[in-house]
């Protein structure tokens, strides 16, 4: 493996992705950072498929990006419900019970989370929260799918919650309603600071508007009422609004809600503004996501609309049911052979590494040797100028002493420059051994620990092999190394974990460094007494 390819494995791509299922359909957004606030990157709407998905975050060069998923309408459900009167570390199982049967899955499966309902400080009645129950299975699908695309995973959202988030990007809002029609569908969100109040799904949808959707004036410069067909739907609209308007207001003491922003829609929907600001006297603006995240992307209205909630995630926090995304721990079932090939392209790149690491310290070495002359020289020259002074007097102890400290500290980085480069010392040279081992790897074997002790005269390795076949192999390659030309391995150890892991772990050493306790599961035999 090339060191380039691991080291590639550290890189992100920047900003954040956005995923969001529904009707068979996934939904993208890739929004950076832009002087301004955040840029649309990139969207897309493609096929609720796996190669799909892969072959996009691969051509938009997204491998790494963090990404927050937006699970479809059946995998995930919200419910209000009394905010549950036991400890804070008790409150989510405590919810998981009071919601069970208002589920169509299994609640003991479910991934559970809340989200807080605010209030003004001093609100006396019973606060009330939002329990967030996904079904664990279909959202552990959705998560492999994005981890095996190349996208980072870093929680979940729901689509109310992303439309507020886009209405309110920087959560500062005191209140605000936002409006999402679709064919077929239709949603009122209302909340405060980018956190929920109130969601309501609506029987009233962009194809209910009929044509009349588009604004018309008449004559005076008034815009013309609804016809009589799509007045019913008008109409609906506006008691839905005014009644979870009034809602959030009395149930939570709220203030009233002045501001209500409409989503991008596949239809004309210029009629609701002056229709709603004349009955409900709120102020209503649309949403256009090239506006609010200006960038290389400009999608249109019917684009807009399909990866709303995408931009949303891509925007919010992407905190829900993040203790369900963290790592797990799991009982240890053996190395795979991916996990071997991996650890012998690790030790390889390890020694090519330190082969580096060494030859930058030997140039430091060397720089710090020239200025430790040139004061050593100097400090020469001030001592025979004070030759008199000596003469009359014992030699100045302070100047003797800085002298013999630079000494010292020369010889010693002399020592380690020599040991380092190999030119001469009492031990072997650092880089050999180390490039030898990298050079010398063995399948079904990888070393887990290189130490180097008493200047390169004495060794030890540490590692595991998949059985005792391989040690053999790697005491015969290291042999016909120039660099391993006299090492003699004194003591072997060798242990089989308790685990069952079907491999063994061994220790060797080119001479003891620590006496045998009793009870310790590593036995030290001779070499050929330890090995088959």
């Amino acid at each position: 493996m090339a060191l380039a390819s691991l080291w590639s494995r550290g890189e992100r791509a920047s900003g954040s992705v956005g995923l969001a299922w529904g009707h068979g359909q996934l939904a993208l957004v890739h929004l950076v950072d832009a002087p301004a606030g955040h840029g649309l990157a990139a969207c897309a709407v493609l096929p609720d498929d796996a190669d799909a998905l892969r072959s996009w975050v691969h051509a938009q060069g997204l491998v790494g990006a963090r990404c927050v998923l937006v699970p479809a309408d059946e995998d995930c459900v919200l419910r209000v419900l009394d905010a549950p009167d036991v400890p804070e570390e008790e409150r989510r199982e405590s919810a998981r019970w009071l919601v069970q049967d208002l589920l169509d899955f299994p609640a003991e499966e479910a991934w559970i989370d809340l989200l807080e309902i605010p209030v003004d400080e001093g609100w006396t009645r019973t606060r009330k929260v939002v329990v967030a129950a996904g079904q664990a299975e279909g959202l552990r699908r959705r998560v492999e799918q994005a981890r095996r695309a190349g996208l980072r995973p870093v929680g979940f959202d729901v689509r109310e919650r992303a439309l507020l988030a886009l209405a309110d990007p920087a959560r500062d809002q005191a209140g605000v309603a936002v409006l999402d029609l679709q064919p077929k569908a239709g949603l009122l969100v209302v909340g405060e600071r980018g956190e929920l109040h109130v969601s309501r799904h609506l029987g009233i949808d962009a194809d209910s508007l009929g044509d009349d959707g588009a604004i018309e004036w008449n004559d005076g410069g008034t815009p013309e009422a609804p016809s009589d067909e799509a007045a019913p739907a008008f109409e609906g609209l506006l008691l839905e609004l005014q009644r979870s308007l009034d809602y959030v207001e009395s149930e939570f003491g709220r203030s009233p809600i002045r501001r209500l922003v409409v989503g991008p829609a596949e239809s004309e929907l210029s009629a609701l503004a002056p229709y709603l600001e004349q009955n409900l006297r709120l102020e209503v603006e649309f949403l256009d996501l090239t506006q609010l995240f200006p960038g290389e992307a400009t999608p249109n209205a019917a684009e807009q609309a399909q990866t709303l909630a995408a931009a949303g995630a891509a925007l919010g926090p992407g905190n829900l049911f993040t203790a369900e995304l963290a790592p797990k721990r799991e009982a240890y079932a053996g190395p795979s052979l991916r996990s071997l090939a991996q650890m012998s392209a690790a030790v390889a790149v390890f020694g090519m590494l330190q082969f580096g690491i060494d030859q930058l310290q030997a140039r430091s070495l060397r720089s710090e040797l020239v200025v430790l002359e040139s004061q050593a020289e100097a400090t020469r020259a001030r001592l025979t100028a004070l030759g008199a002074e000596i003469a009359r007097a014992e030699a100045d102890p302070t100047q003797q002493a800085r002298v013999d400290a630079l000494e010292a500290r020369r010889r010693a980085q002399a020592t380690l420059l020599q040991q380092l480069e190999g030119e001469r010392g009492p031990g072997r040279p650092f880089a050999g051994l180390l490039t030898a081992l990298a050079e010398r790897p063995v399948e079904g074997l990888w070393l887990t620990r290189v130490q180097l002790r008493d200047e390169g005269r004495a060794l030890t390795l540490e590692g595991a092999a998949l059985g005792p076949d391989q040690m053999p192999l790697l005491l015969a390659r290291l042999k016909a190394e120039p660099a391993f030309d006299g090492v003699s391995f004194e003591s072997v150890r060798i242990h089989r974990p308790e685990d069952g892991g079907g491999h063994i772990e061994f220790m060797l050493e080119t001479s003891p460094s620590v006496e045998d306790l009793p009870g310790n599961p590593l036995s030290r035999k001779p070499v050929r007494e330890a090995l088959p």
